[in-house]
């Protein structure tokens, strides 16, 4: 959900980070955050730029119901060169903070590989 003040102060933060920081889970945390409380129009920009730059894969390994593409660990550990159990630490902690962001209970995945 947009929010403009909340994404103004976490970016504020951000900058002010150092890059061994923002490499942190804290930091990694705080990134998530200021994506979620991004405009569309800089989600859509980030999203296509990680895209291709490889940050995500362009395939999801399963989808849901409705469509939604979701991303192994595996997948997103090659794709950010790091490791399952970092990757897995990271999505923990996301989870902890946002709930929100988490598969919800109950959704049936359709493995496309």
């Amino acid at each position: 959900m947009h929010d403009p003040i909340k994404y103004r102060e976490i970016m504020t933060r951000l900058i002010a980070m150092s890059k061994d920081e923002v490499e942190t889970d804290n930091g990694r945390a705080l990134c998530a955050e200021a994506f979620r409380c991004a405009p569309p129009e800089i989600k859509e920009k980030v999203s296509a730029f990680m895209e291709e730059i490889g940050l995500i894969p362009k395939t999801p390994s399963a989808i849901d119901d409705q469509g939604n593409g979701y991303y192994s660990l595996e997948q997103i550990a090659r794709s950010t060169g790091s490791t399952v159990e970092e990757v897995r630490r990271g999505a923990a902690a996301l989870s902890l903070r946002h709930p929100e962001l988490s598969t919800p209970a109950g959704v049936t995945l359709h493995l496309l590989n």
